[in-house]
């Protein structure tokens, strides 16, 4: 467990039996699982506890909430009760407290609101660092290497490794469908991006084309895409 999130993981154990008095309340990706009588919502809410208090109990950070939630939910179980999850969820969680932690609340929904960022776990304080001064206009020129990434679909967590690699040329492009995509391009331009350096996209897939997030794929053949895309190229 990571020294620096413990404080915060005790307060969300407090936060969380407070308001919720019985044991035994997971939260599980809801796809694999059949649950009955608003068991998930139930669930759900003791995520939510642990994240007001990293990030305040209002609507701003309701979009971060839910999509992380949905994220670490493929990792099997967490109880917040007794702070319990499998090994690869306990290691996202904990690396998610840290960097939530780190940049505050304002900057993480700022990241959000601007990058449509939600996955902190994934990347290094580093490179969040860098993107915050990319957001707030203190950036410095450079090269940009642009990681494409769905926010579910990671399924064997092959791409949790970025967050060991400390630099501040990595700018995430975080998406949910491929509507995203096109989104995340022109967020990036009205904050100056016009140009990249390397694009690497990062998904799962086979013969048919890249499964870039859970129901998503990008097809081999782009022009069978309902929304246009762009063929990826150094300059957006």
């Amino acid at each position: 467990m990571l020294e620096s999130g413990n404080g915060t993981v005790y307060r969300c154990v407090r936060a969380a039996k407070a308001e919720f008095r019985e044991s035994g309340s997971f939260i599980i990706d809801k796809t694999m699982f059949n649950f009955k009588n608003g068991e998930y919502e139930r669930m759900m809410r003791r995520y939510e506890m642990c994240n007001r208090v990293l990030l305040g109990d209002d609507e701003s950070a309701r979009s971060v909430i839910d999509e992380y939630g949905k994220y670490i939910g493929q990792y099997g179980t967490i109880d917040i009760g007794r702070v319990f999850m499998t090994e690869k969820g306990q290691t996202e969680y904990m690396e998610y407290i840290r960097a939530v932690e780190h940049l505050g609340r304002d900057n993480v929904l700022k990241l959000h609101d601007k990058l449509g960022m939600a996955i902190f776990s994934r990347w290094s304080l580093q490179t969040l660092d860098s993107l915050v001064d990319l957001v707030n206009g203190k950036s410095k020129e450079g090269a940009w290497s642009a990681v494409l990434i769905g926010k579910s679909g990671d399924h064997n967590g092959a791409f949790g490794n970025f967050r060991h690699t400390k630099s501040s040329d990595i700018l995430p492009i975080e998406e949910g469908s491929i509507k995203d995509i096109q989104d995340r391009v022109a967020a990036l331009q009205s904050i100056g991006i016009d140009t990249i350096n390397r694009l690497t996209i990062a998904g799962h897939g086979d013969y048919n084309g890249l499964l870039l997030s859970s129901g998503h794929r990008l097809l081999r053949n782009v022009s069978k895409l309902k929304v246009p895309l762009r063929t990826p190229s150094t300059e957006m």
